[in-house]
């Protein structure tokens, strides 16, 4: 990577004082340009580590970073950042199950922050002030074709399309999104976000033809013939599991997405679908149906799970969610048959069951209890078990090679199916997963088609290219309480498809996103400067200045002071107006961890991470002062701000604010 040299701004060239008024000279300086950048030259930085948030995300996104834009108010900033790695925001910042949060070390105290909350703020603070997409000229790479215009399909073709190919998205179905349109309820994901952010990869350059089926619009042939290089393959998993029971072809049932595909619509007949339903199942899918059912006009909605409340797949706020609307969620229970009534389901047979040992899957296998079986009434039934590609067909034409579960079989690292050309993922490699698992194989998927098309050898990705992290005041960390925007429940939010949970305000996001305790790599450690032969560098965060050589720092020095040590005996040296050199010496001292006691919990975090074991205990009552830090043995590296709870860790660093100050005070001193 080369090294970047930065010209400064003539604004920020300081002009000789008269007479003694340095510290007047810097003052003026900073009022006339608003900040000072201080660039001489900037030297790479390797990342060391990463956030836990970050090292969560399947799509590689900042979240550290963006969440500490959005604290300093830079909102359009933060966006800009997510779609680095996220091509829908605002689509993920409603539906994603945030692993990040699952990892956020914030948790323990007062909760974690509500990244997904945040990734939708910072979408719709955009669409609020109608920035529309950038256009982008023609591309003129070569041809791509991809099969599918699902969350893996539009991501790689996003991708693609920045790389300069020529990217044409082939979609069976009349509107693009794959299941993030046909299966997820507008109440959780509104069309127009949808809309708008494929209408963002459009504009990117890539063309989505619609109504056209692999196998039966077109052939790989067919492909070949008009130029395409490569093919991707992200078909989804659209095709239902069956119950396997007595009476399931009956009229009256219909499976989950069938029924979630009309719901979406607005082709659901609701007269048909009656008072009572029933839906079978423990996922997202299931969930989604029984709160559509009572908002096409159900009155009795009953999910039937074959588990426990633990084993459930679905969100738990989309269960609590659902339980909140009126969904009734009947525990170890499982049909067995379905009985009809003039050619129609009207009741169905159940067992209760119990959890025995642990199946393939790793959960407890549910086991039906003998004797136990009972009766419900239903006008409509929603199976909702499973889902699994539909590529059989596509198996047998094209010779490629499924797995015992009827998915794709890939390379787990670089998703090739084993035929030149051909990459395959998402769904239709996973089977069901999440809306951001299948953006992360939409990123794996461009990387190896790029390097197929460069000829190239394919490899296992080398992991996410990290943004640079982004730097808050530590004085902005909040104490706080997590911050929740679900809506109360009322019979018109029950009734209703518009969006049950509201977008979070300017100020609740600033307050939430200060909430973020900044765990991660670099905390200044001056490791850096210790090796620098220079020894004249200062250290400060970049905040997306560097952000496409992905340095998460630089190391910068002040232009109009700061010279080599071998020059200036390590002071600052500079001359007055009338000509008179001055070198004024100034201390600089380490980067120390300090621990806050009011905030510390005595949780030994830091003791278990300090590769220097500088925290210690000072035997005295927790509550009073129960740990400090032996100066002596720190080294400033940041590893016990990362992974304490409750930001009672500190490692105090050098900003352009502080470092003015100190020129300012060792000017006056030196001066006066």
């Amino acid at each position: 990577m080369p090294r970047r040299k930065d010209k400064v701004p003539e604004h920020e060239t300081l002009p000789p004082p008269s007479g003694k008024a340095w510290t007047d000279a810097v003052r003026s300086l900073r009022e006339s340009s608003g900040s000072l950048r201080f660039v001489r030259e900037s030297w790479e930085i390797a990342p060391i580590a990463d956030s836990p948030c970050n090292l969560n995300c399947p799509a590689g996104i900042n979240v550290k970073g963006y969440l500490g834009l959005i604290a300093e108010r830079r909102f359009e900033d933060a966006l800009s950042l997510i779609r680095e790695k996220n091509p829908f925001p605002g689509i993920c910042g409603r539906v994603c199950p945030h692993p990040c949060e699952d990892a956020c070390l914030r948790a323990e105290f007062g909760g974690p922050v509500a990244i997904k909350a945040l990734k939708r703020f910072a979408a719709d603070y955009e669409a609020r002030h109608g920035v529309e997409p950038e256009e982008h000229p023609p591309r003129t790479g070569d041809k791509v074709a991809i099969i599918g215009a699902g969350p893996a399909g539009l991501t790689a073709a996003a991708d693609l399309a920045r790389a300069n190919c020529q990217v044409t998205v082939f979609e069976a179905s009349s509107s693009p999104g794959g299941m993030m349109r046909w299966a997820i309820p507008a109440f959780r994901l509104p069309r127009n976000i949808l809309k708008n952010e494929i209408e963002a990869i459009r504009a990117l350059g890539v063309e989505i033809i619609l109504n056209s089926k692999l196998g039966k619009d077109f052939t790989t042939g067919d492909l070949k013939k008009q130029g395409f290089k490569a093919i991707f393959l992200a078909v989804g998993a659209g095709k239902c599991a069956k119950m396997k029971i007595p009476g399931e072809s009956a009229p009256g049932v219909i499976d989950a997405l069938s029924f979630l595909r009309r719901a979406s619509t607005g082709k659901y007949d609701k007269k048909k679908l009656g008072k009572r339903v029933v839906v079978i199942g423990g996922g997202n899918s299931a969930v989604d149906s029984a709160r559509c059912a009572l908002r096409l006009g159900a009155e009795s909605v009953i999910l039937l799970y074959r588990r426990g409340v633990k084993q459930m797949t679905a969100l738990q706020e989309e269960i609590d969610e659902a339980m909140a609307e009126g969904v009734l969620i009947q525990y170890l229970a499982a049909p067995i048959r379905v009985i009809t009534e003039d050619k129609h389901v009207s009741r169905l047979e159940c067992i209760h069951m119990y959890l025995g040992e642990a199946d393939a899957s790793g959960r407890r296998r549910p086991v039906p209890i003998k004797g136990s079986e009972f009766i419900l009434d239903v006008d409509t039934l929603i199976p909702a078990i499973g889902q699994r590609p539909d590529v059989e067909g596509i198996s047998a034409k094209y010779d490629i090679e499924l797995t015992k579960w009827g998915t794709i079989k890939v390379d787990p690292e670089t998703l090739d199916a084993s035929i030149p050309g051909v990459i395959a993922g998402g769904d239709a490699v996973t089977g069901p997963a999440t809306v951001v698992e299948a953006i992360g194989h939409g990123h794996v998927a461009a990387k190896s088609i790029l390097r197929f098309l460069k000829g190239k050898p394919l490899e296992p990705a080398a992991g996410f290219d990290r943004p640079p992290e982004v730097e808050v005041p530590n004085q902005l960390i909040s104490l706080t309480q997590r911050i929740e925007g679900v809506q109360s429940v009322s019979e018109r939010r029950r009734r209703s498809f518009q969006e049950v949970e509201r977008r979070l305000r300017i100020e609740e996001a600033v307050k939430e996103a200060q909430r973020c305790l900044r765990c991660g790599p670099c905390y200044e450690c001056r490791h850096c400067l210790a090796s620098c032969p220079k020894e004249w560098v200062v250290l400060t965060s970049s905040a997306l200045l560097d952000r496409r050589y992905n340095l998460p720092l630089r190391a910068e020095a002040h232009h109009a002071f700061l010279q080599p040590a071998a020059e200036a005996g390590g002071a600052l040296h500079g001359q007055d107006g009338e000509g008179n050199g001055h070198a004024i010496p100034v201390a600089v001292t380490s980067l120390l961890a300090r621990i806050d006691v009011s905030k510390c919990r005595a949780c030994d975090k830091c003791l278990e991470v300090c590769a220097y074991e500088a925290p210690a205990s000072t035997g005295i009552p927790a509550h009073e002062h129960p740990y400090s830090i032996d100066e002596a043995k720190c080294k400033g590296c940041g590893s016990c701000v990362a992974v304490c709870p409750t930001a009672a860790i500190r490692v105090g660093f050098y900003t352009q604010g502080l470092y003015l100050e100190l020129m300012d005070n060792a000017i006056k001193e030196a001066t006066q």
